[in-house]
């Protein structure tokens, strides 16, 4: 895990970010892109409010062995990396979608020239005016799409902006039919190792809070496929004889072979 980085003779824009200062009521002094981190793998933890990044060596593993992914990515696709920005793919009404991933978006947004049988899909909701890192705004409609596929996960009732990104194309000179930013990231733990040219999620949904026994990191997630409840040591794969039987009505997983507690309950 770093700790702090020091980057030297950067290229950088200088632009006015005071309305978003405004917006927002905090002080921003900049603008971090991708483009500093494609030697690292990146992880992003929206819910905890946190950014780690690992050291890779030069096939892509991280350096710090010390953190392992043992669980099942809930999302495992390949990524592009073009201009320095990270693009990944998905499906809607049967077509492609080419979606540009941003982390700093607040809204996910949908080109207004896709295909109709992806339009088709988008129940608009109301409009809005949306803002970005320039001080111009514009009216967009706001709505949701009924589901997106990514990896070989369907992601229902994702709220989408639709707008045209003739311009941004233009700056980024390729086509882009979307946006990934805040509604997706807020689904669960997001990996990017631009190395391997892959990003990874952990959906929030599976995986719980952490609990400590000992010291020990334990996580508690949903085994949806088994109906069953699994505590996981973080860094460690289970077995199944970690697996107990679970009880939706009391919230209550049994352990077996582990020296922990003998129940554990949730909220």
């Amino acid at each position: 895990i770093i700790d702090s980085l020091f980057f030297t003779d950067l290229d950088a824009d200088v632009v006015n970010l005071g309305h978003i200062e405004t917006a927002k009521g905090v002080k921003i002094l900049g603008l971090l892109g991708a483009n500093l981190f494609t030697d690292m793998e990146m992880v992003i933890d929206e819910r905890n409010s946190k950014l780690i990044l690992y050291k890779l060596d030069k096939a892509g593993e991280r350096i710090f062995k010390g953190d392992r992914d043992t669980l099942i990515p809930d999302i495992d696709i390949p990524i592009e990396l073009y201009n320095e920005i990270i693009f990944l793919n998905g499906e809607a009404g049967g077509k492609k979608l080419r979606f540009c991933f941003d982390s700093g978006a607040e809204v996910n947004v949908l080109d207004n020239t896709v295909s109709n049988k992806v339009l088709s899909h988008f129940s608009l909701t109301n409009r809005a005016v949306l803002g970005g890192s320039s001080d111009q705004n514009v009216g967009v409609l706001r709505g949701e799409l009924d589901f997106l596929m990514v990896d070989e996960d369907t992601l229902r009732s994702m709220p989408f902006i639709l707008t045209g990104l003739t311009n941004l194309e233009i700056v980024y000179n390729t086509t882009i039919d979307g946006i990934l930013g805040f509604p997706f990231l807020e689904k669960g733990v997001v990996i990017i190792n631009t190395k391997k040219k892959k990003l990874y999620q952990y959906f929030y949904s599976q995986l719980k809070a952490p609990l400590y026994f000992n010291n020990d990191k334990y996580y508690l997630f949903n085994d949806y496929f088994h109906y069953t409840r699994i505590l996981h040591k973080f860094g460690e794969p289970f077995t199944y004889d970690q697996i107990g039987e679970s009880s939706e009505d009391h919230h209550e997983a049994k352990l077996y072979n582990m020296d922990l507690p003998g129940s554990i309950f949730t909220n």
